[in-house]
């Protein structure tokens, strides 16, 4: 995904300079910087890492020891792709987290709670057409839920917004 170009410096060839790259997958972000001089162009990669890559490693470092996968690492995970805007693999992440056996009640809430907050994001960012009301019931569901969390303060905020 790119987020910005810069239509106003061009290659020899012609092509658009590339501007910062967002690999929701990886976490990695590339930064394209542009240096000049005497009359020379060279562009650098500069590649941030994020949230995502530090999860996706212990995840894969997880799955190859086959130890058991936590559940509050798929949140994390969840959550961090939640905030690049890749939705679905947030979704299942917290779906995956969800799947567990042997699940206290206070996980069962939290895994809920963020799905759903997810879910209106999702909804807000990605549906053409949107209704105040229906996007609020994703946040009001969460804050039915009656966890007092981060997750709850931000629904809160999200309601208000549309109100």
């Amino acid at each position: 995904m790119s987020l910005k170009k810069t239509p106003w410096i061009q290659f020899p060839d012609g092509k658009e300079v590339p501007g910062v790259k967002l690999d929701s997958d990886t976490g990695e972000v590339t930064v394209y910087v542009v240096r000049i001089t005497r009359n020379n162009l060279e562009i650098i990669p500069i590649i941030y890492t994020t949230g995502i890559s530090a999860c996706i490693k212990r995840y894969n470092e997880i799955e190859k020891s086959h130890e058991r996968i936590d559940g509050n690492l798929l949140i994390q995970l969840g959550e961090s792709y939640a905030e690049f805007g890749n939705f679905q693999k947030a979704k299942e992440c917290i779906l995956k987290a969800r799947s567990f056996d042997n699940l206290n009640e206070d996980f069962v809430q939290k895994c809920d709670s963020l799905y759903e907050y997810i879910e209106g994001l999702d909804d807000l960012t990605n549906k053409p057409f949107q209704i105040p009301e229906t996007l609020i019931e994703h946040f009001k569901k969460v804050c039915h839920l009656g966890r007092k969390d981060d997750i709850w303060l931000k629904s809160k905020i999200m309601m208000k917004r549309f109100f």
